[in-house]
């Protein structure tokens, strides 16, 4: 059996093929010494500039006391594949990247190739069935390491690809940036028709900044540009991670630019932290069924997007600072798209435990917060908050809407005919328990910024509190449709609620300061226009669900209204509790 640390081929010239070969599990590969040069290293091919096509290696892999201070890939079939072309491929090998790797310049690791690199390059029906463990720490801050079940780094084409049901680990506490992707960490590629069902796991410790970002997705960690298309997620995901930013998603931790198309996830997302640290979880997150962050554009085909995969979120940190923020939706943590989204699904339930000191907490069931609009979109998961510990710290927000949670920026964004059938709200295990501000939206949570609502339908129960919340000059708000409009135009028009609303405050400062009180709203819980000239405007909606309250404002279609005028609406569900409140 040949056992080597040397590829079978060094170079693959432009216009040569190599083909059916198959090294056979009774080999194996270990790559160790001192790199100081740019050096890619494959089972079959170290560098390839023409075509590998119809091989196989089952031999395992393994990296281990290597110090490299140039870039260096390492792949299951090829280091480089620059320009050149891969196909029909499989990896059934494990490959192990020891704690022993220091490196003070990028290092990818793929399944199939290392990276791939050109607008040539394409990766084409190729599989990896092995496990990817990797451990190694990168010194310089302004380098990365990159994971994927089938390049580390992706251009040209990666289409048709696989991964299997064996794991892929990350772990380190020494890395600025990591990227790590079911089928690329990086990727400027169009990847397309690509499945991965390989569980990725990670676990990033934080040291002071030396671990700074991660970016996990189940198909690709980063999209920078290119496009992802017809893509499916099956591999549960998990971070374990503490490090300052995290973006985690079905699909693509980071979708930055490109133009992206029917891409579904099934599996589950956990965000679990490390509840044994003295800092338990990351400080920034954006988290979303399909899309931790969510920056390209649909295209015009673009009609099944969909999630199904259920997320959770335990452990994230009590910062000091209360700079802690979480983006979390079931479609896409943060959308920041130039152009509306639409035809997005999700199913998946989405649940999350607060921490004692936040900024913001966005969740929604398509986007926790976008500045966009959404248009023909729909949930039926459930979202939920959990809580057994007292708040106190009043300046924190947590924003929830059935579509979106936060909308946070746009000259006018526009969400319309969506439909949302699932619980909104919070859950407590305890009633010794001040709940933060809560704005709670059966399609909105919450906007400052101009918004247009029309022709939306929520379903779902609406609960912007638990317990008996005792908190004096709280500004909460629930609204069958959208938690709180503060001080900025908008329309809702043409809305139906046909479930119940409650918001238990226990507010005692009723001095009809808008923003020191708590409010309830069949339509609108809370309603301020910018001025007298742009205002709020709510036309042709009806609520036929009940309103539960406790010292909040609360009425059958807005709970509060300044600067705002509603018209021809209607109300023929009920308002109980402990007032004030009123009958339309």
């Amino acid at each position: 059996a040949w056992k080597g640390d040397a590829s079978l081929f060094g170079h693959v010239g432009a216009g040569a093929t190599v083909q059916d070969i198959i090294v056979d599990e009774d080999c194996s590969m270990t790559f160790s010494g001192s790199v100081t040069s740019e050096s890619w290293f494959g089972v079959i091919a170290g560098v390839s500039y023409g075509v590998i096509e119809n091989c196989e290696n089952r031999a395992a892999v393994a990296v281990e006391n290597l110090d490299a201070s140039a870039e260096t890939g390492f792949g299951g079939i090829v280091g480089l594949c620059d320009n050149g072309t891969v196909r029909n491929c499989k990896n059934k090998a494990s490959f192990t990247v020891a704690e022993s790797v220091v490196s003070n310049a990028s290092l990818n690791t793929g399944g199939i190739a290392g990276k791939s690199h050109g607008e040539s390059s394409s990766i084409v029906s190729c599989s990896n069935d092995g496990s990817m463990n990797v451990y190694a720490r990168i010194s310089e801050v302004s380098s990365a390491l990159r994971i994927g079940g089938i390049a580390g780094e992706a251009a040209g084409v990666v289409s048709g690809c696989s991964t299997g049901e064996k794991m892929l680990i990350v772990s380190t506490d020494a890395s600025r940036t990591v990227y790590c992707g079911g089928v690329a960490g990086y990727s400027t590629a169009a990847v397309s028709d690509c499945v991965n069902a390989q569980p990725v796991s990670t676990t990033l410790y934080r040291s002071g900044d030396a671990v700074y970002n991660e970016y996990t997705g189940g198909v690709v960690g980063y999209q920078a540009s290119g496009s992802i298309k017809s893509c499916t997620n099956r591999g549960s995901m998990i971070s374990s991670s503490n490090q300052q930013y995290l973006y985690m998603g079905g699909i693509a931790g980071d979708f930055a630019e490109g133009e992206a198309e029917n891409n579904v996830n099934v599996a589950k997302l956990d965000l679990q932290g490390d509840a044994t640290s003295a800092v338990k979880g990351v400080r920034y997150a954006s988290v979303g069924g399909l899309y931790g962050r969510f920056g390209a554009v649909q295209s015009d085909s673009d009609k099944n997007s969909s999630n199904s995969g259920p997320i959770t979120v335990l452990n994230v940190e009590t910062a000091a600072d209360n700079s802690t923020t979480l983006n979390l939706g079931g479609v896409a943590g943060y959308i920041d798209s130039e152009s509306p989204l639409s035809s997005l699904t999700n199913t998946g339930a989405v649940t999350a435990d607060l921490v004692a000191n936040f900024t913001a907490f966005a969740i929604g069931g398509i986007a926790g917060s976008t500045e966009c609009g959404i248009s023909d979109s729909k949930n039926s998961g459930t979202l939920m908050i959990n809580n057994g510990i007292l708040l106190k710290n009043t300046s924190s927000r947590i924003c929830f809407g059935g579509i979106a949670g936060r909308n946070v920026a746009g000259d006018l964004n526009t969400y319309s005919g969506c439909v949302n059938d699932g619980e909104v709200g919070i859950s407590t295990k305890s009633n010794d328990f001040n709940i933060l501000p809560a704005f709670t939206g059966g399609i909105l949570g919450y906007t400052e910024m101009p918004v247009a609502v029309k022709g939306c339908e929520n379903n779902g129960y609406v609960n912007s509190s638990g317990a008996n919340n005792k908190y004096d000059g709280l500004f909460s708000a629930a609204g069958g449709i959208v938690g709180a409009i503060v001080e900025t135009v908008a329309e809702v028009a043409d809305c139906i609620v046909s479930v119940d609303i409650r918001n238990y405050a226990y507010n005692r400062n009723i001095d009809m300061d808008p923003f020191k009180m708590c409010h309830c709203g069949g339509i609108v819980g809370c309603a301020v226009g910018e001025s007298q000239s742009n205002i709020v405007k709510i036309s042709n909606c009806s609520n036929s669900g009940a309103l539960e309250n406790k010292r909040s404002t609360a009425a059958g279609i807005v709970g509060f209204a300044k600067y705002a005028a509603v018209s021809d609406c209607r109300f023929t569900g009920s308002v109980v509790g402990s007032g004030p409140h009123f009958a339309a």
